[in-house]
């Protein structure tokens, strides 16, 4: 599927119009119309505030993976990290967790 038949998926689920959807944006209705007919592809930046608006992956936008909710996916590899680690490393932010089991896989003791 196109990123325009994803991004018109996405706006009619969520019950916008394309005015809305340029308002939230900070665009023209024009520029909606042409990304969501496959005649302009939107710039990383508006990709990444798209993703934000409807809450799923620039990936998924993009047609790269077909789960529009990749925070699931993360917060079950978490998951399985958090399994992996000592009890000391739990203790700290997901993020410094992630970074620890992400260097014991290079050595580090």
């Amino acid at each position: 599927m196109s990123l325009g038949k994803r991004l018109t998926r996405l706006r009619k689920d969520h019950n916008m119009s394309r005015e809305d959807l340029a308002k939230r944006l900070g665009l023209s209705y024009w520029a909606i119309a042409k990304y969501e007919t496959d005649e302009r592809v939107p710039s990383p930046d508006i990709l990444s505030k798209i993703s934000e608006v409807f809450s799923v992956s620039v990936d998924y936008l993009l047609g790269l993976v077909d789960d529009p909710n990749p925070a699931q996916l993360a917060a079950n590899t978490n998951e399985q990290t958090k399994d992996r680690l000592p009890d000391w490393v739990k203790s700290l932010p997901p993020d410094m967790q992630q970074f620890v089991d992400e260097e014991s896989k290079h050595g580090w003791p």
